[in-house]
């Protein structure tokens, strides 16, 4: 049986606020021809040390503990999921969740 549990990037967008969002195909083969067909979209704002400057400066501490923990960006992931989808209805039940997240969140985002 084929490996099919692969991430695969299909889109990416940069909005005009900072965030880029990236896309991630991560169906696989449930059993038979059934397939779970999952979508992860990931959203990251870069963060820089401009950022940090309307923190209050009496704590290094917290603020070179936030500058680690946050690395250079803030991230965030969902997913959206069907399960039990028919071989031959792969694709469109991944081009609806795609587009359904997209008309739900993405003006939420920008």
């Amino acid at each position: 049986m084929e490996d099919s549990s692969k991430s695969e990037l299909i889109e990416e967008k940069e909005l005009a606020n900072g965030i880029r969002l990236s896309f991630f195909n991560e169906s696989k083969i449930m059993t038979g021809d059934r397939w779970l067909i999952k979508l992860k979209c990931l959203a990251q704002l870069p963060v820089t040390d401009d950022d940090f400057a309307s923190l209050p400066q009496d704590d290094p501490d917290l603020l070179q503990y936030l500058r680690e923990k946050f690395a250079g960006n803030l991230s965030f992931s969902t997913v959206r999921e069907r399960i039990f989808v028919d071989e031959t209805e792969q694709e469109q039940v991944f081009s609806e969740l795609l587009k359904t997240f997209l008309e739900s969140t993405l003006d939420y985002l920008a």
